[in-house]
């Protein structure tokens, strides 16, 4: 864990812990040495002795020292040093946590991020959380016993900040957000410009002659992408001079998360899309902030006997595509790979105190033409 000049917002257990680490890195205390026991730094640092012992038990668990009951504690023999070395365990480390990936979206991400480890020279620890606060707080609690060097997270949706990301952010650990941003908190993001991204989705539609325009997503929560690819969708609309109907978004599709789709739901998704295109016959195109709304949108159309691109025609975020077929849907694709890299960029200037702690970068996105307009 990086040492933090600011100690005053630092817990006490990781004070106690930089200033045994630091004994270590300065040769007062060798391998082999006893480690100050619990009482003797419970009195040292004016603390209760639960808080000096969880230090030893953290570094402990980072195999700094070993610990032997009835004897005590001590700095780890040279062999385990060595050891953990051999498994990229003492060297530089970056924790990424997320909620899943696939083709269709957090795959480019990844890669970005492990081939700028690479070169940088950081192994990288993946945490995947399935978009479940409760995964996502143990993943960070994880990274941070294991002494990870800096944070990449993606965070889950949801109303309220996880406590554990909070943390993150109040004692200065490097890090950076992706792809979400988590407003209010004064931490470094990286992510595409969902805004401008959405704007030239939705005019690409309208200077096809499409007016009566759909939005379809997920319900829309405060630390999600969405709001923003909705409020582009609204901005798009008012620049063509086109009013908003609200009557025409979608915005309970619940059927799919990171490229998992619940059959159950997706059945009860496509009644409630086919009730709606049969309430507003007049919709003739749908933009959907993800690519399972658009294959949802695709197959009511198909079940209710209008043709995609004629009858509705459909962009979307994001799409899987290959070199040997057209891209099924015409999509907005995001630059993960590039977002990916920037956001390692970013962790590695602070760990090395040369970059903010509140960089904010927005990645514009770039119109794939396929075969739904």
């Amino acid at each position: 864990m990086t040492m933090n000049n600011d100690q005053g917002s630092q817990p006490m257990y990781l004070r106690i812990y930089d200033s045994i680490l630091a004994d270590i890195s300065s040769g007062k205390l060798s391998p082999g040495d006893r480690v100050p026991s619990e009482k003797e730094l419970s009195s040292r640092f004016s603390v209760s002795r639960i808080t000096s012992k969880h230090a030893l038990e953290l570094l402990a668990g980072n195999k700094i020292i070993e610990r032997f009951p009835g004897k005590g504690s001590f700095v780890a023999r040279q062999e385990i040093a060595a050891k953990r070395t051999d498994i990229g365990l003492s060297g530089k480390n970056i924790g990424l946590v997320l909620p899943d990936f696939s083709e269709t979206f957090g795959l480019g991400l990844l890669f970005g991020i492990e081939d700028r480890c690479r070169e940088l020279g950081y192994s990288l620890i993946l945490c995947r959380t399935l978009d479940r606060p409760e995964l996502e707080e143990k993943a960070i609690e994880h990274l941070r016993q294991m002494n990870v060097d800096g944070i990449i997270v993606l965070p889950v949706h949801g109303e309220n900040y996880n406590p554990s990301v909070l943390r993150l952010v109040l004692e200065h650990m490097p890090m950076s957000f992706v792809d979400r941003r988590l407003r209010g908190l004064a931490a470094s993001f990286v992510g595409t410009n969902n805004i401008e991204a959405a704007k030239i989705g939705v005019s690409h539609l309208i200077d096809l002659g499409r007016q009566r325009i759909a939005f379809v997503s997920s319900p829309i929560r405060d630390t999600s992408a969405i709001e923003e690819r909705r409020e582009g969708f609204v901005e798009a609309l008012a620049e063509h001079g086109l009013p908003l109907d609200t009557d025409l978004c979608m915005t309970y599709m619940d059927s799919f998360r990171y490229g998992i789709i619940s059959c159950e739901r997706a059945e009860a998704n496509l009644s409630q899309m086919r009730e709606h295109l049969a309430l507003h016959p007049d919709i003739d195109a749908v933009f959907s902030v993800e690519y399972e709304g658009a294959l949802l949108a695709r197959e009511t159309a198909r079940t209710m006997g209008l043709r995609v691109p004629e009858d509705i025609a459909i962009v979307c975020f994001d799409c899987p595509t290959n070199c040997y077929l057209p891209a099924p849907f015409t999509h907005l694709k995001q630059r993960e790979y590039e977002i990916g890299q920037k956001a390692l960029d970013i962790v590695h200037a602070q760990i090395s105190r040369d970059g903010q702690e509140n960089t904010k970068v927005h990645i514009p996105a770039d119109l794939i033409r396929g075969e739904s307009t």
